[in-house]
């Protein structure tokens, strides 16, 4: 394997388990493509806006050396795939915990941590709104997680807090691989990331939290938390029967 397929490679491995299991019987992830495709889109399209802009000011960036060297609008191809590749996977892992392990739902718990996430949330981007990558990660959990808990009220947000602590661990690897190729090398909590070197995708530390999970930004976890959480939203809405994109306003403007 070349170097400079490596990003390609994290993506390929990412989608492979996830995409051959998709045709398990009970789960049938591939019947709900078509719900699948049109929430990943949308979100992708939020998403790569937000990359484009913060890749051209140098929030973040990318090594050359670990790439193929095909970009579109300044974004290597790899990290349109990355918008792809990781929700399918995060989604269908959701998908497997919502139909085969339907008790491991927060039931009556979910409001409670859905208030501590946004609380949690709020302070972050108080004390960090100078920071672009933090305060904007956490914004946007903020109006996701605000949108669920006083407009939405859906019971599958407790699934998609199992799936997603559970999803915690592939996540760590897979980003691992990308903020520092040998991630493992370094302390769980990493409070010097200029230590981190040999990085796919590189931070500058001016505009996040300048604290690691290994080589990993912890920014990177909310900003995981709102990209798959607006994915389950849009995914479980085109589930629905009206087929129309309601999931931003409130249900009662829609039926008045």
């Amino acid at each position: 394997m070349s170097l400079h397929q490596l990003y390609l490679w994290v993506n390929v491995f990412c989608l492979f388990g996830p995409l051959i299991l998709s045709f398990d019987k009970k789960v049938a992830f591939y019947k709900t493509w078509r719900a699948f495709l049109p929430a990943c889109l949308i979100t992708m399209a939020l998403f790569i806006v937000w990359d484009i802009g913060f890749t051209k000011i140098g929030v973040w960036g990318f090594n050359p050396d670990y790439l193929v060297g095909v970009n579109l609008f300044n974004l290597p191809i790899e990290e349109w795939m990355f918008f792809f590749t990781i929700p399918y996977a995060c989604v269908f892992s959701y998908q497997v915990i919502k139909v085969r392990l339907p008790k491991w739902n927060t039931g009556k718990h979910t409001a409670k941590v859905t208030w501590f996430l946004t609380a949690f949330s709020l302070v972050i981007l108080a004390v960090n709104i100078t920071h672009f990558y933090t305060a904007s990660a956490f914004f946007l959990l903020i109006v996701l997680l605000v949108k669920h808990q006083v407009l939405f009220k859906k019971a599958y947000l407790g699934n998609f807090y199992v799936a997603y602590l559970i999803l915690l661990i592939p996540f760590i690897i897979a980003n691992g691989v990308l903020t520092g190729i040998d991630f493992w090398q370094y302390p769980l909590v990493l409070t010097d990331p200029s230590m981190v070197h040999d990085q796919i995708v590189w931070y500058d530390n001016e505009h996040n939290l300048g604290i690691r999970l290994f080589s990993v930004p912890i920014d990177d976890v909310f900003y995981g938390m709102a990209l798959i959480l607006m994915n389950v939203t849009l995914y479980e809405h085109f589930q629905g029967k009206d087929g129309k994109i309601t999931w931003l306003v409130s249900e009662h403007k829609t039926k008045a």
